[in-house]
């Protein structure tokens, strides 16, 4: 699984560098891991972790407030579930409207993840998102088994 997220870390950073350096922040917080079928639960506490000790971030779902330049989303349910990709990708893209000027970074963690309707829904939002050249979004599928990149802009 190391070589895995090493490979993640290369793929972030030919994107963006800085992205690549927050992602690689949070994922220090799994090296070691045995029991690979706690993968979320234990990147789900990496992430928290890792915003305890940032500071100033969004997290989505969490309490709106002040804009930042990092936002990271946890959908760890089911696709459509309220805290499933369907519904924190519809918050992310409200958090992203209403801080344009400011968000420069959002990595959304998933443990399901639908193509297809993400490109029905979602994608050309994403895509608009990016079109600003200072902004980078990274998508992430967490299963038992491993990480993948969904979407990277």
């Amino acid at each position: 699984m190391i070589n895995n997220i090493k490979d993640i870390l290369r793929e972030v950073a030919s994107t963006s560098e800085e992205l690549a350096g927050i992602l690689d922040d949070i994922l220090k917080g799994i090296e070691g891991i045995n029991d690979k079928s706690s993968l979320p639960a234990v990147i789900n506490e990496s992430i928290d972790n890792f915003a305890d000790n940032m500071g100033r971030i969004n997290m989505i779902p969490g309490e709106p407030g002040a804009c930042h330049p990092l936002c990271i989303s946890k959908a760890f349910d089911k696709w459509g579930a309220k805290t499933g990709f369907k519904n924190i990708a519809s918050q992310t893209i409200t958090y992203w409207l209403s801080c344009a000027k400011i968000n420069r970074f959002t990595i959304i963690f998933t443990s399901a993840w639908d193509e297809f309707d993400f490109n029905h829904r979602f994608r050309k939002k994403f895509d608009a998102q990016c079109s600003d050249p200072n902004k980078n979004i990274c998508v992430i599928l967490i299963t038992s088994q491993s990480f993948s990149i969904q979407y990277i802009k």
